[in-house]
């Protein structure tokens, strides 16, 4: 049987209510309970309990009387960049009615624009944006970001920039690597100019002795190349290793954030429907960024001890001796193993 909300009065400006909704009949029984008590405490003026009743609705069920209704509360809370937030999810949420997005994109979306800075970032394809420590994304990012005007950080891999954006402003932010410069010309230097002898003095030249060339030792150049290589590439791998312990880090997080949302005991029986499919999937997630910090790790200290054992045991031409060092790793660890022969 088809149910109707309750329609409330509320102090917004724009609609003087509070948006209500017709459920459909495949809505979300949970969602549909919350989105009633987020009503009832937005009536009476309790906008933090309002706002977390309106998460876990929106969590269970994305539904464009959710979304506007935020973005009132938040404006009425004085949260502009929370509220041009949702207010953007509503216009293009594609159930919106097209009446209302005209209106509002008239009325309500010029003022909270124009309280609000909103940055264009610049940076290189594929490298992690950040803005005041907090990870956005990866670059390239498709809209400008909505700030709070003052200064912020910004933050792409390697690069970091500070800059501060006035309200209703929009700033290219390019954190952009700079390219790499050239290495200047090399300098011929002149051999000094010999000073010529007394007029009368017979000079005679020193002999000449023939010089024989000592060959190179191609086996030392190759020694710093192989080792040079190995602890370079286990650098690599160690980086790596600390990408995904941010990464797994910052996926916590939002496994948290999604956990507390929904409320103890929100997915009873390890149900997977719903925003709790979304949590086992954070949780999957952070599962395996560890793993991957975990592997890049060993990788990169077996390299690393490669690399040194190659170059201290490495079979010098003056010597009858020799010795080797290769790295190894399985699926239960990461080591080397060691040779000599006399």
């Amino acid at each position: 049987m088809k149910r109707t909300k309750l329609c409330v009065v509320t102090t917004a400006w724009l609609f003087g209510a509070i948006v209500s909704r017709t459920s459909s009949a495949d809505a979300s029984p949970e969602s549909d309970a919350r989105f009633k008590e987020a009503v009832a405490l937005q009536k009476i003026g309790k906008l933090e309990d309002a706002r977390q009743k309106y998460l876990q609705a929106l969590a269970l069920e994305r539904a464009p009387s959710i979304l506007l209704n935020l973005a009132l509360l938040e404006e009425d809370a004085n949260h502009p960049v929370e509220a041009l937030t949702y207010l953007r999810g509503y216009l293009a949420h594609p159930q919106a009615k097209a009446d209302k997005v005209a209106k509002l994109k008239a009325d309500m979306l010029p003022g909270l624009v124009a309280q609000t800075a909103h940055a264009e970032i610049h940076a290189q394809p594929g490298a992690p944006v950040s803005i005041d420590g907090k990870e956005i994304g990866n670059a390239p990012l498709k809209d400008a970001v909505d700030l709070m005007p003052g200064k912020h950080t910004f933050g792409a891999g390697t690069q970091s920039k500070e800059l501060s954006l006035s309200a209703g402003e929009t700033k290219i932010v390019d954190i952009t690597p700079p390219a790499a410069t050239p290495a200047p010309p090399a300098t011929t230097v002149a051999p000094p100019v010999s000073t010529a002898p007394s007029p009368g003095v017979d000079i005679a030249p020193p002999p000449t002795q023939p010089v024989t060339p000592r060959p190179a030792d191609e086996s030392s150049n190759t020694k710093w190349i192989v080792s040079g290589s190995l602890v370079g590439a286990g650098v690599v791998a160690a980086g790596i290793g600390i990408g995904f312990t941010a990464a797994a880090a910052s996926a916590k997080s939002d496994l948290t954030a999604k956990q507390n949302a929904l409320g103890p005991g929100a997915c009873p029986n390890g149900s997977t429907t719903g925003q709790c499919g979304a949590v086992r999937t954070a949780a999957d997630d952070v599962s395996s960024k560890n793993t991957a910090s975990v592997v890049s790790y060993l990788i990169g200290g077996a390299l690393v001890a490669g690399g040194i054992g190659t170059f201290l045991f490495w079979p010098s031409k003056d010597k009858s001796s020799s010795a080797w060092f290769a790295p190894y790793m399985d699926r239960v660890g990461a080591g080397g193993a060691f040779g000599a022969s006399f």
